[in-house]
């Protein structure tokens, strides 16, 4: 080795500028350049395997061309194996080796050393490939060749640390920013929560009159939505009904039945309903008008009810779920308000039908007394001329008395079926009323299976009612009572051709009001439509088939 001929390894790394960043490439090729400088070498090959890649670097730089695909690493391969893992091992190439390399010209000759370390997660490979003048002194070549790999190794390990420090700063790093991410989740969490808490509380101080508006605010607040809608349905297939709105909606007092509605879609499928306006513009649902000033809006449903919330920009899917979380956590105190409204209307109807019962009590009475009066002064007459006129004329006029008090007395007596079914006591009463001159006919639709007895005889006494009133005040010629049953459905339909029923009869507290408040009695309802020539009663009570 030529003295002077090259500056230290080490002190010739320290003043490279690319010390601070280096690949495995650039570091050796800096180690090869080095090296032939140090051994006044005609060529040095500095060549590795780490990391499941491997390359090569060369001086004069023609060679790594030569070498790319000649046969170096099969030889790299064996050599390793030869020197195991204790310190780097020195070759001296043969001639058939050079010859398959074609690195050693005549006069020369090629060595090699051949290292391996282990590093973190595997071994590092490194040699170097020297050829030099065949008079250089062999010991100084071989104890360069040594350091050579030791300092291609010490590369090699360096770049794996600086890789995997790298790794681990950019793991950090971004282990840093989920951290943070997490922190300001969990911060808008706890602040989600503390503003939920606030608002069930507020709910929960919400008077009875105006709670569903209240309540429309609260969830409004939450969202940021500057206007909403809450609408309800008093039952299965009725209209829904606007309840309450924010300042400046316009809505009308129900949804029209039928019209394809986004406050209907989301109650029947308990899910809500995101409508957003498009640029092709065109109307998809019957709120779209009502909330046509903005840029969509969102139905949710809730126990009894649907709240729609409409935004003047895009709708936030944060802020569809902070309502709908509000709403899930206000579904107890939801269905105790329901419950608190269906008991309040159950109590007003006993009330109501509990005055209905004491009038139509009433009523009943008045007409015993002014049947009886009517009769009292026919009977007290009778009685008298049958007093004076002998026993032999008396006795038919006291029988016949007698048979007129047992009509009056049934005349008084509520009408019931007895041991009858109500097809035939309608037979019946129909017949009765045939020998007026009236022609009465019965319509049975209502299947083989007999009526349950309260519907029998609610029906009987309605109808018996209805033909009274047609044989004392209509002055028909024609009725006809008509009996269906459907769908869990009795309906009752007697018919005439008389003279119709005027506004102030049809809201009298005669007759008419007592068939009312039987059929309500039974969880029915009473419809009656009249016009001269054509009357027709209609009373429909629950009836399980």
């Amino acid at each position: 080795m030529e003295a002077g001929s090259a500056e230290p390894i080490e002190a010739a790394a320290r003043r490279d500028p690319r010390r601070r960043s280096f690949s495995s490439g650039s570091g050796l090729a800096t180690l090869a350049v080095l090296g032939r400088q140090a051994a006044g070498a005609r060529a040095c090959v500095v060549f590795w395997r780490a990391a499941g890649s491997e390359g090569l670097s060369a001086v004069p730089a023609a060679l790594r061309a030569d070498l790319a695909g000649k046969p170096l690493f099969a030889l790299f391969d064996r050599w390793g194996e030869a020197a195991g893992q204790s310190a780097p091992a020195v070759f001296t190439l043969s001639a058939t080796e050079t010859r398959l390399l074609g690195v050693c010209p005549e006069g020369a000759l090629a060595l090699a050393g051949v290292g391996m370390t282990a590093m973190s997660e595997a071994s590092a490979h490194a040699g170097v490939l020297l050829v030099v003048g065949a008079g250089l002194e062999r010991a100084g070549v071989d104890a360069l060749l040594r350091l050579l790999v030791e300092a291609a190794l010490f590369w090699l390990a360096a770049e794996q640390h600086l890789a995997s420090r790298e790794f681990w700063r950019r793991r950090a790093g971004r282990l840093g920013e989920r951290l943070a991410r997490e922190r300001a989740r969990v911060g808008e969490a706890f602040d989600l929560e503390d503003e939920l808490e606030r608002a069930l509380a507020a709910a929960k101080r919400l008077r009875a009159d105006g709670r569903l508006g209240g309540l429309a605010t609260l969830a409004a607040r939450l969202g940021l939505f500057p206007a909403w809608l809450v609408a309800r349905q008093a039952e299965e297939g009725a209209k829904l009904t606007v309840v309450a709105t924010s300042a400046g909606i316009a809505a009308p007092a129900a949804i029209p039945k039928g019209a394809r509605s986004a406050l209907a879609d989301a109650l029947g499928a308990g899910v809500g309903v995101v409508c957003e306006r498009t640029a092709a513009g065109g109307q998809r649902y019957y709120e779209d008008r009502i909330f046509a000033g903005y840029a969509g809006y969102v139905c949710l449903p809730f126990e009894g009810g649907v709240l729609a919330l409409a935004s003047t920009g895009a709708l936030e899917g944060a802020a569809c779920a902070r309502v709908e979380t509000f709403l899930k956590r206000l579904a107890p105190l939801l269905k105790g308000w329901r419950l608190e409204e269906e008991n309040g209307r159950l109590h007003a109807l006993v009330r109501q039908l509990g005055l209905r019962m004491l009038g139509a009590v009433q009523e009943e009475r008045k007409r015993i007394a002014r049947d009886l009066h009517d009769d009292h002064a026919q009977i007290l007459a009778a009685v008298r001329l049958a007093l004076n006129a002998g026993a032999e004329r008396a006795a038919p006029v006291l029988a016949e008395l007698e048979a007129t008090m047992r009509r009056r007395l049934r005349g008084l007596r509520p009408a019931t079926l007895g041991s009858q079914d109500l097809k035939t006591a309608l037979k019946a009463e129909l017949g009765r009323l045939a020998q007026t001159g009236v022609r009465a006919r019965l319509a049975w639709d209502a299947g083989r299976r007999r009526l349950s007895r309260a519907v029998e005889q609610g029906c009987y006494q309605v109808v018996r009612e209805a033909l009274a009133n047609v044989a004392r005040h209509s002055g028909a010629s024609r009725v006809e009572v008509r009996i269906e049953r459907q769908s869990g459905l009795l309906r009752l339909t007697v018919s005439d051709n008389g003279r119709g029923i005027g506004r102030a009869r049809r809201t009298d507290t005669g007759g008419l009001s007592v068939m009312a408040q039987r059929v309500e009695l039974l969880g029915g309802s009473l419809r009656i439509a009249s016009r001269r020539g054509a009357t027709r009663l209609v009373a429909e009570l629950p009836e399980p088939l």
